[in-house]
């Protein structure tokens, strides 16, 4: 699979370890998930840091699913990513549809 990464604009200053490592993991499951179910060899990752927060993005236009707001249906993956994002007072956003491929979006607040 490759991976096309985009670089945000930061204020210079690198996020902490702690916020570095929640925004690795979020995304290594986001690319794992991509793997596994998008049926696709691209997706794009889109990385954003500035003095208030730090936001990723990982798209591709895979099979996709139906996104439901629910926890029931959702994987472990999704569910793990939501509460990593959660414990950081940040939040996390899927975006999916059947033949339209899957977003997955987090922001977390620096403090």
């Amino acid at each position: 699979m490759d991976v096309t990464e985009e670089a945000g604009a930061g204020d210079g200053s690198p996020p902490s370890r702690d916020h570095a490592l929640l925004v690795y993991r979020i995304a290594q499951e986001a690319l794992r998930n991509v793997s596994k179910h998008a049926g696709v060899a691209h997706c794009r990752m889109h990385i954003a840091v500035s003095a208030e927060r730090i936001e990723l993005q990982v798209r591709d236009q895979g099979k996709g699913f139906v996104a439901d707001d629910s926890a029931r249906g959702r994987g472990l993956g999704l569910i793990s990513m939501a509460e990593r994002a959660r414990l950081a007072d940040g939040r996390l956003e899927i975006w999916s549809r059947p033949g339209e491929g899957t977003s997955v979006r987090t922001m977390i607040p620096r403090q």
